[in-house]
């Protein structure tokens, strides 16, 4: 009835599907390195940034303590430039121990000694155009349209619902009488010997079989594993469609996001 066939054909997409699942974990991991490395430019750009306000502040208390010196204010009046310059140091040794943290988590996601801060770009490479609707749009439709059912996420859900059809295709033929066929062929060699002289005999035997197995009840186990494997299919099914949806409005609002950050540095420029 082909349960063999089937077997083997779920055996084939089982391996199908975990070389996808180590390719999405593969691209995964790739992302988040990547992810990881903007943030550490951005966190050295945070870094610089604080060094620079707290050059402000300094500059503002020295001008104050100026002024305190030829007697131009009262030494109540700095009390705020202190203030502030406590509070860039201290704005500042945050960011600084934010960016070492993100060095070692980086070093550990990649498995390499912790990077060196003279190594970290000190600005992200932009385009010199940020109009990206153009560019977002037919990206978007040909995602919404085939591409993500090209994705691994996707081939891995739909592997899952061709499983579940040879579940189902095997248990349905559970009950039905099993027919199997064997061939044999043998030969051997008889030696006898006695005073005056050596026989031997060679004896062939072929034989012919046929089996039939009819296992008529089995506890209602069949209807079980058919139950079981249809929920798995429509378990399956679901889960892909779903992932489809959520797929194409992440991919929407992403395109979104980056049209306002788009506007936001034509705006910055």
């Amino acid at each position: 009835w082909g349960t063999y066939k089937a077997q083997v054909d779920s055996a084939k997409i089982g391996v199908l599907i975990a070389e996808k699942n180590y390719a999405e974990a593969y691209r995964l991991l790739a992302l988040s390195i990547r992810s990881q490395f903007i943030g550490l430019i951005l966190k050295k750009k945070y870094l610089r940034n604080a060094e620079f306000a707290l050059k402000l502040t300094q500059a503002d208390l020295q001008l104050e303590e100026e002024k305190l010196r030829n007697g131009m204010i009262s030494t109540g009046s700095l009390m705020g430039p202190r203030m502030a310059v406590s509070d860039a140091q201290l704005g500042r040794d945050r960011v600084r121990l934010d960016l070492d943290q993100a060095r070692h988590l980086f070093s550990r996601l990649t498995g390499t000694e912790m990077i060196e801060e003279s190594l970290i770009p000190d600005d992200l490479m932009l385009a010199d155009r940020y109009d990206s609707a153009p560019l977002i749009q037919p990206m978007l439709a040909k995602f919404a349209g085939d591409g993500v059912k090209h994705t691994f996420q996707a081939q891995i859900y739909g592997g899952y619902v061709r499983q579940a059809d040879l579940y189902l295709k095997v248990a349905k033929y559970r009950l039905y009488p099993k027919f199997s066929l064997s061939a044999a062929l043998s030969q051997q060699s008889v030696t006898s010997a006695a005073e005056n002289y050596v026989a031997q005999v060679a004896v062939k035997t072929k034989s012919v079989n046929i089996i039939a197995v009819w296992s008529l009840f089995d506890g209602f186990a069949a209807k079980s594993a058919k139950l079981s494997a249809l929920t798995s299919k429509r378990t399956a099914e679901r889960q892909l469609e779903n992932y489809l949806q959520i797929s194409v409005d992440q991919a929407r609002d992403l395109g979104q996001a980056l049209n306002l950050a788009s506007r936001a540095m034509q705006l910055a420029d």
